[in-house]
């Protein structure tokens, strides 16, 4: 069983290796706003997630993960930052036995209250700069320790009047060493683009992102830690790694610290049936403010 363990997983790295030197051009970063699709737990974390989620958020960020899950879970994030930035998601995942797993979400990221001028520097009015996508999932088991999953994202930008549209997709896996070892792998952004509604049908492409993330339960024996990584790699460029722990006290309250290339990150959540709210902190990449992210999930079929 071992052996077979390492011949998955050497197949799995020697996959996204040889992907990411296939893609060897960054340009710019349409789309960019989709890198923030994690919840407050992975984010208290410094951002580690790809080896680690193990709720609905796995359809936004490794489809590989939906695939691992046993019941019905409700997710819900909402990310406040300054400059009148927000964000927000939603996510379902449906365990279907042995048909699988199906997950669906929608994520938006908005800039509020831009001010407009005319050609004098005078104000005029305001307007917003919105982009969303709604996604859709599947993930199965393979076997008892591999796991893989594609979803397909619908992506819209609007912006003073104009709009583009496009689709994507995305693919994961995730492998299981032993009973406490997860190693998750993310290709995101395959054969995408966005094309705009003007009149020169301006069309932009989504850079791809390959992510690698690995997960540690109870490491060293001791009980309720977790401790995770990720390395990210976007348009084949190194885009830098995630570092984290988390620390759960009576299945009731939960401690997170991390880092990643900004500094430090915190977050705390606090557990009770099927229900968990989860809070982030972590600074912002310009000036002394912060970001903030509130994760709800809810396990609606509890085993």
């Amino acid at each position: 069983m071992f052996l077979r363990d390492k011949r998955i997983l050497a197949v799995s790295f020697i996959i996204f290796l040889f992907t990411s030197l296939l893609y060897c051009q960054s340009g710019g970063l349409p789309g960019s706003f989709l890198n923030l699709s994690l919840g407050a737990r992975s984010i208290g974390m410094g951002g580690a997630s790809i080896g680690l989620v193990d709720d609905a958020a796995s359809v936004f960020i490794n489809p590989g993960m939906l695939g691992t899950l046993y019941d019905v879970q409700f997710n819900a994030t909402l990310g406040k930052f300054q400059f009148d930035r927000n964000y927000y998601d939603m996510s379902l995942a449906y365990p279907l036995g042995a048909l699988g797993n199906f997950g669906m979400g929608w994520t938006q990221f908005s800039i509020d209250d831009i001010v407009g001028r005319d050609k004098d520097g005078y104000t005029t009015h305001t307007f917003s700069d919105v982009q969303s996508a709604f996604v859709f999932g599947y993930g199965r088991m393979i076997g008892d320790r591999f796991s893989l999953g594609v979803s397909a994202k619908y992506l819209r930008h609007s912006l003073e009047g104009y709009s583009a549209n496009g689709v994507t997709f995305d693919f994961g896996t995730a492998i299981f060493i032993g009973d406490y070892i997860t190693i998750g792998g993310a290709v995101k952004n395959i054969s995408s683009s966005l094309k705009w509604n003007t009149r020169s049908g301006l069309g932009e492409k989504l850079p791809m992102a390959i992510g690698l993330g690995v997960s540690y339960f109870d490491p060293f024996g001791i009980p309720n830690i977790t401790l995770a990584s990720d390395v990210n790699f976007v348009g084949g460029e190194f885009a830098g790694y995630n570092l984290g722990g988390e620390y759960v006290f009576k299945d009731l309250l939960i401690v997170r610290g991390g880092y990643f290339k900004n500094g430090l990150t915190f977050g705390a959540g606090v557990m009770y049936g099927g229900l968990k709210l989860d809070f982030a902190y972590y600074p912002e990449t310009f000036g002394n403010a912060s970001r903030l992210h509130f994760t709800l999930n809810w396990v609606i079929s509890p085993p």
